[in-house]
């Protein structure tokens, strides 16, 4: 029987991206023009401003809370309108890869993205469709770049055979590059796949070096003593906080014009006392899903000083949510445990589950796709907890540290 060998991608006759190949480092920028959707946000941008104008024209005469509530709805979206203007127009996005690592650049005028990652944390590049929980939007292709950390998702819109040649051309020039000087990579060996709704694990063994953090890990090691203690500290996220304020204050605009209308707070068209009842009755969804956005706006702004703790006693384990020290704290107590395991749903079976497909261009690194998570096996095959919400490399440095620091707990 005659084996046939996977045949490597053909490079495009025209490619809409650019590239510039050295046997040292490649170097891709795709500047992601829309002309047509440009066109369309700046004939919707002139009629809106001069609705905007008007409104604002009134809310400035006015004066009053009815004026600047019935206008926010069309300051926002002309906000948003303008930006998606700008960005059909402008935005830009460039790849480095060398024998340091990888960086990549994301620009529309303004920086939106930058992420730089050391060449012994890439795992490989796959062409993938957008992972999208949004099953009526239309996910997008686009080239995933999988590392011990998060993933990267670029170059979305690009044609597949394009994508699929620069994937490949990729993983040649990372697999004939030198590790840096200074560095030892340990091969992972793989994980099994999985059944389609079955997630998929791999027993972790002790490194012959301590297993360092990935770059863009969002957990410290904290040593006090015989204590360990590992803590993620929330972050600013400047768009996500911007993206929940913008739609927070776009919906309860709308819900306060009627609920004030309602109340008598300003003047609204006479109706009778059922139609009051049922308008009452009628805002209560809309007056929920606003206090639930202003809800998720408050967590968003107070997360940084959010913490999670998982502390390591000789003879138990604290797991510790808090805000400002305040929080909820689980206890599990160790008698001894077995093994240490990192779990993940697989990707390509989640996939499976969307419809929606996934080509692997380099499946010998192995895949990094989170969540991954970390469960702490107890005598009896028993599951003692849970660190779950990781990447791959958090997983492997979290675990890995267990086993050094706490070898006692793995004595039969």
């Amino acid at each position: 029987m005659t084996t046939v060998e996977p045949v490597a991608p053909t490079m495009p006759a025209r490619l809409r991206a650019l590239y510039d190949v050295s046997p040292d480092e490649m170097r891709v920028t795709f500047k992601a023009r829309q002309l047509g959707a440009a066109v369309f946000f700046l004939l919707f941008l002139s009629l809106w401003s001069a609705g905007c104008a008007f409104v604002a024209h009134e809310a400035f005469e006015k004066r009053d809370v009815f004026s600047i509530l019935f206008g926010t709805p069309f300051w926002i979206g002309w906000v948003f309108v303008a930006g998606m203007l700008i960005a059909s127009l402008t935005r830009r996005q460039e790849l480095l890869l060398d024998g340091q690592g990888l960086a990549y650049d994301d620009r529309a005028i303004i920086r939106l993205k930058q992420r730089r990652v050391p060449r012994d944390e890439l795992r490989g590049f796959a062409v993938r469709y957008e992972d999208n929980d949004d099953s009526e939007s239309t996910p997008q292709l686009g080239l995933e770049i999988r590392t011990a950390g998060q993933p990267l998702f670029v170059f979305a819109g690009l044609p597949e055979a394009e994508l699929e040649w620069f994937a490949y051309q990729l993983s040649q020039l990372v697999d004939a590059m030198p590790q840096p000087a200074g560095t030892v990579r340990e091969e992972t060996p793989a994980i099994d796949e999985p059944a389609a709704d079955a997630p998929c694990r791999q027993p972790l063994v002790p490194a012959r070096e301590a297993v360092e953090p990935p770059s863009d890990c969002s957990w410290e090691l904290d040593r006090k003593f015989a204590v360990l203690s590992f803590v993620q500290a929330g972050r600013w996220s400047w768009g996500g906080v911007l993206t929940i304020l913008c739609v927070t204050a776009f919906w309860n605009a709308i819900v306060g014009v009627f609920v004030g209308g309602l109340l008598g707070v300003w003047p609204m068209a006479a109706v009778g006392r059922g139609e009051w009842w049922f308008l009452f009755f009628f805002l209560i969804p809309f007056e929920v899903i606003g206090l639930a956005l202003f809800g998720a706006l408050v967590v968003m702004m107070l997360e940084p000083v959010r913490k999670r703790i998982w502390t390591l006693e000789a003879r138990h384990i604290e797991h510790r949510w808090q805000w400002f020290g305040i929080g909820r704290t689980w206890v599990y107590p160790v008698e001894g445990l077995v093994r240490v395991d990192v779990v993940r749903e697989e990707d390509e079976a989640r996939q499976r589950r969307r419809g929606k497909k996934i080509r692997a261009t380099n499946a010998s690194w192995g895949d990094a796709v989170t969540p991954f998570s970390l469960v702490l096996v107890a005598p009896g095959n028993r599951e003692l907890c849970e660190i779950d919400g990781l990447t791959e490399g958090e997983a492997r440095f979290i675990g890995d540290a267990i086993l050094r620091q706490r070898p006692e707990w793995f004595r039969s």
